[in-house]
C-alpha cells in the first residue's frame, strides 16, 4: 500500500487540502499524513513509513541527498559539453 507524508505543509496547501478532500474516498485519504512545521508530530510518522536511510539527515535521518541540478550538471550537461569540446578541436 502506499503512503504519504506531507511535512512542512503550509497553510495555503492544507486549505487547498480540505477543498479537495470530500471528493476523495475514505481509503485514499486514509493513505495521507499532512503535518505542519511541528516536528514531533511529522518525524514520527516518517519513520513509521520510511527507513532510515531514505529521510534526509536534515530530517533526522541517515540519507545523503543530491540537488537535481547537481546530478544534471555531473551527468548529461558535462557530456554534452566534453562532447562539444572534442567537436571542435
Amino acid at each position: 500500500m502506499y503512503v504519504s507524508v506531507l511535512c512542512l505543509a503550509g497553510r495555503a496547501f492544507v486549505w487547498g487540502f480540505n477543498l479537495v478532500k470530500p471528493f476523495m474516498t475514505k481509503h485514499t485519504l486514509s493513505k495521507i499524513s499532512i503535518h505542519g512545521f511541528d516536528e514531533s508530530k511529522w518525524k514520527p510518522a516518517f519513520r513509521e513509513t520510511l527507513p532510515e536511510e531514505s529521510i534526509p539527515r536534515r530530517y533526522g535521518g541517515t540519507a545523503e541527498l543530491t540537488h537535481l541540478y547537481d546530478m544534471i550538471y555531473d551527468g548529461a550537461i558535462k557530456k554534452i559539453m566534453a562532447s562539444n569540446n572534442n567537436n571542435e578541436q
